[in-house]
Formats: structure tokens, C-alpha cells, sequence
């Protein structure tokens, strides 16, 4: 169930790509110490990919906070959406949010990943649980 509520956060599919929800994601989270997760994978109709991650209550969302929080000193440049700090490097984007969900969208440039980030329920999200 904490799969499903979790996976509502996942922003809906832009206009002109398609979104398919990840349904194995949550199996691999017991590899890693458990937690709740969902994912889902974009495609553009350009066939541009992007695939974003959600995790909750799990060792990595732990051991992930300390880089994002000193993300500009890493060398990744920080963005904000709203209050929310957004890590991002190349390809790559990440946030913790609540202090206990990790945030996580790869594969295409940082506009595009902040294009879809955007659209994340923040507030609702800090609240998960």
C-alpha cells in the first residue's frame, strides 16, 4: 500500500512523452535494506529517457543526504524548487525531502530533469508516510 501512495507523487508524463510506472522497483529495495520506492520511466517523443526514482525509509536515503546537502562544495551545481534544494550533476539530479525520501531522476539534460522535478508535490511528499 505505502508503494502505491508513494507512487502517486510521480509526476505525470509531459505533454508528448509516456510514462511506464516500475513495478519491480520495490523488490530490488529489499537487496537494500528495505524501505518503500516507486519509479517510472519517461520517454520523449523524441525518444529522450528519463527515469526518476522515489525511496523512502531506506539506509541509502541516509547515506545520500550528507552529498546533497553539501552538493556545491561536491562540485554539482544546487537549484531550488520552492524551499526544495535540487542537486544536480551532468545527467543526473537528486533531493532529499522530509529528511527521509530521496528524490532521484537521470538520463537526459538538467532542463528536461528539472522539467519533470517541478511538478513534484513537495509539501505532500515531506508528509508521506
Amino acid at each position: 500500500m505505502k508503494t502505491d501512495a508513494l507512487e502517486r507523487f510521480l509526476p505525470e508524463a509531459p505533454e508528448g512523452w509516456s510514462r511506464e510506472i516500475d513495478t519491480d522497483m520495490a523488490q530490488g529495495l529489499a537487496f537494500m535494506g528495505g524501505g518503500v520506492g516507486a519509479g517510472a520511466d519517461y520517454e520523449g517523443p523524441d525518444g529522450e529517457t528519463v527515469s526518476m526514482s522515489l525511496m523512502a525509509d531506506n539506509p541509502m536515503v541516509a547515506s545520500m543526504a550528507g552529498m546533497i546537502a553539501n552538493a556545491a562544495m561536491m562540485g554539482m551545481t544546487v537549484e531550488r524548487v520552492g524551499r526544495q534544494r535540487i542537486a544536480l550533476q551532468d545527467d543526473q539530479a537528486m533531493a532529499l525531502i522530509g529528511n527521509r525520501v530521496l528524490l532521484q531522476a537521470e538520463g537526459a539534460a538538467p532542463e528536461v530533469l528539472m522539467s519533470l522535478i517541478e511538478q513534484v508535490d513537495f509539501d505532500a511528499l515531506t508528509g508521506f508516510g
